[in-house]
């Protein structure tokens, strides 16, 4: 219906006497029983919400999002802690002993950073209360790293799928994807709800559609999504799965409305409807229409699936796009390791200079003046 209270489409072609009756099927709905006439139900539907199906998708930052950042602070703190207490006891330990070295001090600093990355070491200290604290350290950091190659190995193996619009909440939380309704007042049903969600969608949406067919090449491609009867549904998934092979529609797991009845449409006190009810209880009686439907949407059921199910051909390999996240950290690192480099090379270039002053010249080395 449109805003000044015509119909277009099928329903206005009726109401212009351009056709005897009308096919739809249509939801009925109060609108449309003022203009015109509904048969017998010959089906009962329920609406969800349609839209591109997602796919896995890698994620550069994803070696980081092993842990939560608080986890990662977690474990820098207690690194860093586990160094300075180190420290602290050896140093203590040579000044109780005696000894001004500070070669044990430096091997516990870096001895905590070695435990973390699992690296092998020949130092260990010699008091108990030290063994003691380098057990607690290797088994904590034995489990961090544990975990730690264990999620890097399911992210890699089994990339997430974020299902962005799974129910009508989904969709009315989010603005980044517009959506749309079929004609024939779904809008004026969803502002009556008493649902905040349904009167949101049906206030906020962004146009209309003639039908959710007639869009599906729209909603495949990601323009927006929309709002769907489930057999509806089921046919652009059949259409979809036997002339791609693939499935590029996903339906909500939930209905916002449970159950919808759907008819044909005839003119107001029309003679045919009486033969179109009969016809329609021996289709449904006989359950013909349920074999029928039943041939048409055969290939959906592979789309109805969820998306984690969804396989490509054989074990996918990895890309650059799957790894770029540690030749981003590579990189990083190599260009720390230059620059602290080129400082190491100049300090110890000013000690060199600072303990080696130009010497003067000898009388051999003085230049002949003519």
């Amino acid at each position: 219906m449109l805003p000044n209270g015509s119909y277009n489409g099928m329903v206005g072609m009726l109401l212009r006497e351009e056709a005897d009756f009308a096919l739809g099927p249509f939801f009925i709905g109060e609108s449309r029983e003022k203009v015109a006439d509904f048969t017998a139900t010959f089906y009962y539907d329920s609406y969800y919400i349609v839209s591109q199906r997602p796919v896995a998708s890698s994620d550069p930052t994803g070696i980081i999002k092993t842990f939560q950042p608080q986890v990662w602070l977690l474990v820098a703190v207690c690194m860093a802690v586990v160094g300075v207490v180190m420290m602290g006891m050896m140093w203590l330990t040579e000044r109780l002993q005696g000894s001004g070295g500070t070669s044990r001090v430096s091997w516990a600093a870096m001895w905590s950073v070695q435990g973390l990355f699992q690296e092998p070491t020949s130092w260990l200290p010699g008091n108990a209360s030290g063994r003691l604290m380098v057990t607690v350290w290797v088994l904590s950091a034995l489990v961090i790293a544990s975990v730690y190659r264990g999620n890097i190995t399911a992210m890699l193996t089994l990339p997430k799928i974020e299902v962005p619009i799974d129910s009508i909440s989904d969709l009315t939380n989010q603005n980044r994807l517009p959506w749309k309704l079929e004609h024939g007042g779904l809008e004026n049903f969803l502002l009556k709800s008493k649902d905040k969600a349904m009167q949101k969608m049906g206030a906020e949406f962004s146009g209309f559609i003639p039908s959710c067919w007639s869009a599906r090449h729209e909603i495949q491609t990601g323009e927006f999504a929309t709002a769907c009867d489930k057999t509806s549904t089921m046919t652009m998934m059949a259409w979809d799965f036997s002339t791609t092979g693939r499935c590029h529609f996903y339906m909500g797991k939930h209905a916002f409305i449970s159950i919808g009845s759907f008819s044909l449409l005839f003119p107001t006190n029309s003679s045919l409807i009486g033969r179109a009810n009969k016809l329609i209880f021996k289709l449904t009686e006989g359950g013909l229409w349920d074999e029928w439907l039943a041939r048409q949407l055969g290939n959906s059921k592979e789309c109805l699936k969820p998306p984690a199910t969804d396989r490509g051909e054989g074990v996918k390999p990895l890309g650059v796009q799957d790894i770029l996240g540690l030749l981003v950290i590579l990189a990083i690192g190599y260009l720390v390791s230059l620059l602290v480099f080129a400082g190491e090379t100049l300090f110890f270039h000013q000690i060199n200079h600072d303990n080696h002053p130009h010497a003067p010249l000898t009388p051999d080395q003085t230049p002949m003046m003519n």
